[in-house]
């Protein structure tokens, strides 16, 4: 709505696998509960999702990677845009 101008938008889908994103849950303090439920709402909420092909869009698969890690390949990839 408010956006202006011609700036190019690029999308970053971080993947890992839902047995990943449990165990991270669980090591940031949400109960085993609490992280099986948020897996289950997150494939349903994002089973649908796509990106148009004319809008950069890069994966990153974050399985093994630290969130510096993850920081540092997202800024190098906008830096190549």
């Amino acid at each position: 709505r408010e956006y202006m101008g011609a700036k190019e938008i690029v999308v970053f889908e971080l993947f890992a696998t839902e047995d990943v994103l449990r165990r991270r849950m669980i090591k940031r303090g949400d109960s085993v509960e609490q992280a099986t439920e948020r897996v289950e709402h997150d494939r349903k909420a994002f089973s649908a999702f796509w990106v148009p092909k004319e809008i950069p869009h890069h994966v990153i698969d974050t399985r093994d990677m630290s969130v510096k890690d993850v920081a540092n390949e997202i800024y190098n990839l906008v830096n190549q845009v």
